[in-house]
């Protein structure tokens, strides 16, 4: 046991302030023994050891399918422990000054290793030596593949810290490095990282950023190898501090199953009560003491309490403990109907579909919300260079698909010189460029014109400003890996128009002039990257005339608040483009530039320094407090002079507008959450068919504009509610509606505030001619309006009355609280959340259901979410045409299973009316033990797995057909219930008719009838009946549908002649089969009981079908050509079909 202390601070991982003092960074000794207690480099994720396996097992989870799973995954995780803490690593041996192979379990804090290309990172590293191809000008560069941390598949460049870049070249260098490192805790924040590295020999301080660290899990490419300081081991690095445990998410009718288990107990309970109280009632009345064969010695009270635990157990079949399993089997086959769809096949990704968690698949069949974000999960995230403000000048012609849909929002047609135009941008299109313009061309013809040299100083300055690298492949040529999309596209209309850029040396960015195809080497002194905060990432270099300038790129919102003039004419009119790009759905960029003078850079530069190397400042930066880094930046990049705008189209994903359509007419409202600017999220939003023009729906919009303070925010959603409500339930007493037609800005007035009685339960659908309501709302606007609870609750009652709503500027979180707030305040909802990208994960998560698109931005959101598509569209089928079957036949599997055991155990229950309440069993062993394991568990899995009542042509063409699943009209406690009480209505048939009937049972052989006869009677009616009442639901029949039910119902003859014949399986129910199959009255009386009991069902189906019908039942008889008695209308017009109980007009497909 070590003697040292450890290295984290005390009650870790949740130390107070007081113990974070007394140990606030974590200290490394390069070079020499550690001062601290450090953890081993072995990890396990799995749950269970052999110590803790049975407690665990048994006692954490009640459900046996998700032990088993729990089980079978924890197998696999062992097996994953196993083979990377075996693995091979070299690591530094500073006795004999060679790298030498180590397990990687056998890692600690403080070795020096060597990685190869390809090989996976075993810990933490800080970077201290790279494989230099030219050894006489290092650069300290390497990349690495963090695919396996953030889903990313593009190249990071990581580098040495600056002071050590060309000092550590060899291993004698290598055994003379000594200092320390002192650096943040561990903490799950990949993206980040804080310490500084000392060491006097080179430099005093260096500070250590993220591009100076690679983590566990990472892969090396594009270099021979590098060497790092461990830094992290084990349960510190952090992708093991990133692992959280799944939350376990349950189906709707799962949580409902659940909760009739316990009202069904409860009725046990009563029937035991019952039996009980029937027991104590006869022993009273009669003279049981008399009958001393009985050897009967108990008091009432002894009998009362004996026989109400005899009932518990005799009744326990009552409720179905097969049906978590039977459910489990179920879900499993439709996991794989899903994953084998080819209507949900990829083929560009090669990506079917993949069900992540299986409980939900049910699910899928009762979403009434959907959230989406936008960039690649609407749209494909393959970015095109489409147009350019370039100093106040416009270029670039042609219309995208989202300003056609601007075009139609204005009620104009489109020229045909903007359509010409497009389609020449689309006949010169190049990777990632779809540009034309004519006069582009005319002003880059002339060689000496003005505009000629600011459109190349534009694109150089585009070719200069972003974070791509060139990563080196195998066959010594490189490619260009760029860490978004955006930088990718603007780096290929740099390379396209005026400068490529090759590659990074050193410090240098290296570009190929287009005209001269000589180098341009560019010296970088300092990136400061993009954060979601920022939104914007600035370079400082020294340009190619000389001098020290910053460029800043970035959305526009952050950026014009840096301009040192804003109000110049060439700040409006870059602002004026940007605006009218922005109505195409163009994602826009402002590039910003600023001399700065060597005197300022230099104080500037000293004070950046040193701030970076002040862990105090570094862990302000982390904890996102104010500190002097973030002022240095925020100070440089200031001031700035608008150099242009960029403008890039996401075109829209194929299918995206009818998937739309149909999820909203299935009765689904869509959210769009976006980060864009608000005319695009508009336009994006009219071209999906999510908002329609003005002409067609009332669009309020809140923001800074419309509602500047949160008082006028609260009065506008006040006064649409109250329209709202005035068109559909009318005002009540005291509400007024008389600011129509009053400003926004004028709703401040006390004596203009009206009051509303509105809340959810209220809300009710348009009138027919109703215009449907659509809210757009941006982000800064959210912020006060989520954080006041009058705000919020206004803000989800119009939700709620809305067919659309557009969420634009919003973050992350921002997401997450608006899923959060539908989630956890309106009842019954289930909600869908669908995205693509890291910041898709947290509603993701927050979601019922969590759907990751495969798309351009890494699997974060894939292996975060329950399904994964490859692209929007496939949402319809997968909600359509899985969910709604899916959960159809699960409502028909729960209800089934509890019908036929309170069937099997009420009639047992009815037969003590006939033995003085003693509690004897009416059926043999051999009958109740493997009732839900042969008889009757098959045909209902085979059914709820296979069956569907309308091919998914006719669901698409009725999209309205989902709405009964949304309103729980498959399942509910009246249709749960009506099974339990035809289970017992049924039960009393079964059981009492036999025990008349059979009476005297013999004449033939004198044998008289015992209670096995009318049981096994029983018995077999109720297997007989149970699997035929199938045929009630089952809408399609197919040979191993059959097969499958006649074999269960022969399973119980088999097993029935086996007990009959072999006296040691059931003693009382010996010859009792073989002589009740010869006589004529079981045959007869079975014939009677199983009819009856089925005309009794074709006369309810025919009741329902007929009376009571539903919109499927008249499709059902139109697909079968046989035109239904409620229309006479064909399958190429209009039907009139049941929907909520009334009747709709609904289109057929032709």
């Amino acid at each position: 046991m070590s003697t040292k202390a450890n290295s984290l601070p005390a009650n870790w991982p949740h130390p107070s302030e007081v113990d974070l003092a007394a140990r606030p960074e974590r200290v490394v000794c390069v070079g020499a023994e550690q001062e601290f207690f450090f953890r081993g480099n072995s990890i396990k994720t799995s749950k269970y050891e052999w110590y803790n396996f049975l407690p665990k097992f048994l006692l954490e989870e009640f459900n046996p399918k998700t032990k088993i799973a729990n089980l079978l995954e924890d197998i696999e995780r062992h097996k994953a422990d196993t083979k990377a803490n075996s693995s091979v690593t070299e690591v530094f041996d500073r006795n004999t000054k060679t790298f030498v192979p180590k397990l990687w379990s056998e890692i600690v804090v403080g070795d020096f290793v060597r990685i190869k290309s390809r090989e996976p990172i075993p810990a933490d590293l800080v970077v201290v030596s790279t494989w230099e191809p030219n050894p006489e000008s290092p650069k300290g560069a390497c990349y690495v593949e963090t695919k396996s941390l953030d889903g990313e598949t593009n190249l990071k460049h990581r580098s040495i810290p600056a002071s050590l870049i060309g000092k550590v070249t060899d291993n004698e260098s290598l055994a003379q490095l000594r200092g320390w490192v002192r650096m943040e805790h561990p903490n799950n924040l990949i993206d980040s990282f804080t310490g500084v590295l000392e060491c006097d020999q080179f430099g005093g301080k260096m500070a250590l950023q993220p591009v100076n660290v690679v983590l566990r899990g990472c892969v090396l490419r594009s270099t021979e190898y590098i060497v790092g300081l461990v830094v992290n081991t084990g349960h510190d690095v952090k992708v093991m501090q990133s692992k959280l445990e799944a939350k376990l998410k349950s189906s709707f009718l799962e949580v409902s199953a659940t909760t009739q288990i316990v009202r069904v107990f409860a009725l046990l309970f009563c029937l035991a009560f019952l039996g009980a109280i029937g027991s104590v009632i006869t022993n009273s009345v009669r003279d049981i003491d008399s009958w001393t064969y009985l050897k009967y010695r108990r008091s009432l009270g002894e009998t009362f309490v004996i026989q109400f635990f005899y009932y518990l157990l005799l009744h326990a079949t009552f409720v179905p403990v097969s049906l978590y399993v039977s459910m489990a089997f179920v879900r499993f086959f439709q996991s794989r109907f899903i994953w084998f769809d080819l209507d949900l096949y990829y083929e560009p990704l090669d990506a079917p579909a993949i069900v992540r968690t299986m409980t939900l698949c049910e699910e899928l069949g009762q979403v009434s919300h959907i959230f989406s974000d936008k960039t690649g999960t609407l749209t494909c995230n393959v970015m095109n260079f489409r147009k350019a403000s370039i100093f106040g000048v416009p270029y670039g012609r042609g219309i995208t698909e989202i300003g056609r849909a601007a075009w139609k929002l204005m009620g104009k047609p489109i020229p045909d010189d903007v359509l010409a135009a497009e389609d020449a941008a689309k006949k010169n299109a190049v990777p990632h460029v779809a540009f034309y313009d004519p006069d582009f061309e005319r002003d880059m013809a002339e060689t000496k014109g003005e505009k000629r040299a600011k459109i190349r100083d534009f694109y150089r300055y585009i070719a200069i400003c972003h974070e791509v690298i060139a990563e080196r492949l195998e066959d010594g040529g490189s490619r260009l890996s760029a860490p978004n999309p955006d930088d990718e596209a603007l780096v290929c209309a740099a390379a396209h128009f005026a400068y490529e850029f090759k590659d990074r040396r050193d410090k240098y960015i290296v570009l190929i002039d287009k005209d001269t195809a000589q180098e341009v080497l560019v010296e970088v002194f300092y990136v400061i990257p993009f954060t979601s905060s920022r939104k914007r990432m600035s370079i400082i270099f020294r340009d190619v005339d000389g001098r020290v300038k910053i460029l800043t790129k970035g959305a526009d919102s952050m950026m014009f608040t840096r301009i040192e003039n804003p109000s110049d004419a060439l700040s409006r009119t870059t602002a004026a483009h940007i605006d009218q790009f922005s109505v195409e759905g163009l994602r826009c960029l402002v590039l910003a530039m600023a001399e700065i003078p060597e005197e300022k850079f230099n104080v500037w530069r000293r004070q950046y320094d040193a701030a970076n190397t002040d862990l105090a400042e570094l862990e302000k930066k982390k904890r996102k407090e104010v500190n002097d880094i973030e002022t240095l930046e925020d100070f440089i990049e200031k001031n700035l002079t608008v150099v242009g705008a960029t403008a890039i189209e996401d075109r829209l994903q194929d299918g995206v507008p009818e998937t739309i359509e149909k999820l909203t007419t299935a009765g689904i409202k869509v959210w769009v959450l976006t980060g864009d600017k608000e005319e695009t999220a508009i336009n994006i939003a009219v071209a999906c068919n999510l908002v329609l023009p003005k002409d067609y729906m009332d669009q309020l919009v809140i923001n800074a504009a419309t509602a500047p303070t949160l008082t006028q925010a609260k009065q506008l959603l006040t006064r649409e509610l109250l329209r709202y409500k005035q068109e559909t339930i009318g005002l009540a007493s005291g509400e007024v509606l008389d600011q129509s037609n009053v400003p926004p800005q004028q709703l401040d007035h006390a004596h203009d505030k009206p009051r509303l009685q509105f809340d959810l339960k209220d809300i009710k659908p348009l009138p027919a001619g109703g215009r449907p309501r659509a809210l757009i709302i941006d982000g800064p606007s959210l912020i006060p309006i989520m954080a006041d609870p009058e705000s919020r609750r206004l803000l989800l009652l119009f939700g709620q009355c809305c067919q659309a709503v557009v969420c634009c500027r919003v973050s992350p979180d921002q997401k997450r609280e608006i899923v959060d707030l539908v989630k956890n305040n309106v009842d019954g909802v289930r909600t869908l959340a669908v995205g693509d990208g890291a910041n898709d994960v947290a509603m993701i998560t927050t979601a019922h259901v969590g759907v990751g698109i495969r798309g351009e931005e890494g699997v974060q959101a894939v292996n975060a979410s329950d399904f994964a598509v490859g692209q929007f569209r496939f949402l319809g089928t997968l909600l359509l045409k899985h969910g709604r079957a899916n959960y159809m036949r699960m409502s028909v599997l729960i209800c089934y299973m509890f019908y036929k055991n309170i069937f099997m155990s009420s009639c047992m229950f009815w037969y003590n009316f006939f033995n003085a309440f003693s509690g004897l069993k009416f059926y043999g062993e051999a009958a109740i033990q493997f009732f839900n394991l042969f008889y009757t568990s098959v045909p209902i899995i085979a059914y709820a797995a296979y069956d569907y009542d309308l091919d998914f042509a006719t669901i698409s063409s009725f999209p309205q057909l989902y709405r009964a699943c949304i309103q729980g009209k498959y399942f509910n406690d009246q249709i749960f219930w009506m099974w339990v009480v035809n289970a017992i209505l049924e039960s009393v048939f079964c059981a009492v008719l036999p025990l008349f009937a059979m009476s005297n049972f013999d004449f033939r052989t004198g044998v008289l009838s015992l209670y096995n006869e009318p049981g096994a009677f029983c018995f077999t009616a109720v297997v007989v009946i149970c699997n035929f009442k199938l045929l009630r639901f089952q809408n399609n029949w197919y040979r191993n549908s059959v097969v499958v039910l006649l074999a269960s119902v022969g399973s119980w003859i088999l097993i029935a002649y086996l007990s009959n014949v072999v006296a040691l399986v059931d003693f009382h129910f010996f010859h009792t089969w073989g002589r009740m199959l010869q006589t004529g009255t079981f045959w007869l009386l079975l014939l009677l009981v199983c009819t009856a009991v089925g005309l009794k069902d074709v006369a309810l189906m025919w009741l329902r079908r007929q009376v009571y019908f539903r919109a499927e039942d008249i499709l059902q008889e139109i697909n079968n050509a046989q035109p239904p008695s409620a229309t006479k209308q064909h399958a190429g017009g209009y039907a009139n079909v049941a929907t909520d109980g009334g009747v709709e007009l609904v289109k057929t497909s032709a």
